[in-house]
């Protein structure tokens, strides 16, 4: 594993501390979600020239997940200081049902929906969830949850729904969601970033193929890593 490590990041050795630390977050092939990220914060750099097929679904897979940041509202994956647009009020709901992530999905329990082709829901390997029973719709935790689904092939995850407005309750009371439910923002969890931005900075730093590319990252990116790792 060491000299797999040291291969793919171009080093001639390894910090024990921080092999430790990578062999803890990711089991061999412990390189996919770092390069699968790359090719997020780099558009149209790094991409696949393998098959096809195998090439149209990655395209097609880090676009989704580009479109789902943007959805979000998130300035990019580091977004750490930053929260989601809220569900109802911030319309991240609409967005994502009107997004190809979520195309195809059954809307109610036990329904099924045939597709001409593959959904980009299955190349995450996603298994889209149906209201729950007596639920017109998705609750916060299976938007979550779909969420975590792509954020998960990049090492990045949301933390619990952090509530912003909640249903009126009783006669003359404040309530923010107009909807008659509560409302929702996510954050992404700042252990998860902190980690993936270290190794893509090491990236940017040691390793040939990806440091030709470090004028094209974005400077929203280029400043993050330059100032907070």
């Amino acid at each position: 594993m060491r000299y797999e490590a040291c291969q793919f990041y171009g080093l001639k050795d390894l910090d024990e501390h921080f092999f430790k630390e990578t062999k803890a977050g990711y089991k061999p092939p412990f390189s996919k979600k770092l390069d699968f990220l790359l090719k997020v914060l780099l558009k149209g750099k790094l991409l696949d020239e393998g098959g096809v097929a195998r090439q149209s679904h990655e395209v097609k897979m880090v676009e989704t997940a580009r479109g789902l940041l943007e959805d979000m509202g998130l300035a990019h994956a580091f977004d750490v200081g930053g929260a989601s647009r809220s569900l109802l009020a911030g319309g991240l709901k609409d967005r994502l049902l009107k997004s190809e992530l979520f195309k195809g999905r059954p809307k109610q329990v036990g329904a099924k929906t045939a597709m001409s082709e593959r959904a980009v829901s299955e190349m995450f390997q996603i298994q889209l969830p149906a209201p729950k029973e007596g639920k017109a719709d998705l609750d916060p935790g299976q938007f979550k949850g779909v969420i975590n689904g792509v954020l998960e092939h990049m090492g990045l995850k949301v933390g619990k729904g952090i509530e912003v407005g909640r249903p009126r309750r009783g006669k003359g009371k404040q309530y923010e969601s107009g909807s008659g439910k509560s409302d929702y923002k996510y954050k992404l969890d700042r252990k998860s970033v902190l980690r993936m931005a270290k190794l893509v900075k090491l990236q940017f730093c040691e390793v040939p193929r990806v440091w030709q590319h470090r004028g094209e990252l974005e400077p929203a990116v280029r400043g993050f890593l330059n100032e907070r790792i």
